[in-house]
């Protein structure tokens, strides 16, 4: 990775050139993105915590369809503060070919096992839901909460521990013609003193899918699908060996080419992805999410 840790002292002389930097295309090789870190002279105010929820579904999961429009409905209630991944991997997953509509494209992805595997170990009974990355499951895994009649009370659990956020996140993505892909930065700025590793995490996903269902007779619409990670899919560590003290700035700068000659890829539809953006802590025993933003890709 190519770093530049810029200090206090500095920052004035070189935060104009640092500024000038822009990601290249990572092509699945993160080696080749960005970073830099300063500290600024000014604190900002903390900004509003959003939460991470990543439910695990599936085309041939009956309740599944229904478990994401009740999630919808709860981040509704909870002021649109959830940022939703839905990652279609392990079983219930396999494209319907046995029936008609069949499956137009396969949802489940590498990144989606890396995730499944590295982050939480075991899938759950779908359609269960991780909220903010908390060790609050209730069934054999011990992040995914199962049943949907269980959601509330774990988000309200989710909210009591930890309803503010030591670190404002900003996500920016913006379609570069000339090279033809996607510059994405996300901008970290701690607004209390932070110990212990971070990770961030880069996400993709995608709205208005028209696909099969296991139990529709047409195609139906699937929202917020998991489609790749930017970053690692377990995340990238940042700032392990900087103190993150308040007014610590992280910048991280990557760019994405869509590969249309990718058979999954292809499907993609650039007007309909989000770029969901997190940071949290970063030991095996504490992944919680500490803040999460997303934006669109383009």
């Amino acid at each position: 990775m190519k770093k530049k840790f810029i200090g206090f002292a500095a920052f004035v002389a070189l935060f104009a050139a640092s500024c000038k930097e822009h990601g290249v295309s990572i092509d699945g090789n993160e080696s080749l993105a960005e970073d830099t870190t300063y500290v600024s002279g000014t604190v900002e105010q903390a900004e509003t915590k959003n939460f991470l929820t990543e439910e695990m579904s599936g085309v041939r999961c009956g309740n599944c369809p229904e478990g994401a429009i009740f999630l919808e409905e709860l981040n509704e209630a909870n002021g649109n503060r959830f940022r939703v991944v839905a990652i279609h991997q392990g079983s219930l997953t396999n494209p319907i070919k046995d029936r008609v509509p069949n499956s137009i494209q396969d949802f489940t992805t590498e990144d989606g096992r890396k995730i499944l595997q590295l982050i939480f170990g075991e899938q759950g009974n779908k359609p269960c839901v991780s909220f903010d990355r908390w060790p609050i499951g209730n069934g054999t895994n011990k992040y995914l909460v199962d049943g949907a009649s269980n959601w509330p009370p774990k988000i309200a659990e989710m909210k009591g521990k930890r309803d503010k956020t030591p670190v404002n996140l900003k996500v920016e993505s913006k379609f570069n013609a000339e090279k033809d892909q996607y510059d994405i930065t996300v901008t970290l700025h701690y607004t209390q003193a932070v110990t212990g590793d971070n990770k961030l995490f880069i996400y993709l996903t995608e709205n208005n899918i028209k696909d099969a269902f296991v139990e529709a007779d047409t195609l139906i619409t699937y929202n917020h699908v998991f489609r790749k990670a930017v970053t690692a899919a377990d995340g990238k560590l940042i700032l392990n060996t900087v103190t993150k003290e308040p007014g610590r700035v992280y910048i991280y700068r990557a760019a994405l080419k869509i590969d249309k000659t990718d058979a999954k890829q292809a499907f993609w539809n650039p007007d309909n992805i989000k770029v969901v953006a997190f940071v949290s802590n970063g030991t095996a025993d504490d992944k919680s999410v500490l803040q999460v933003q997303e934006t669109s890709l383009k």
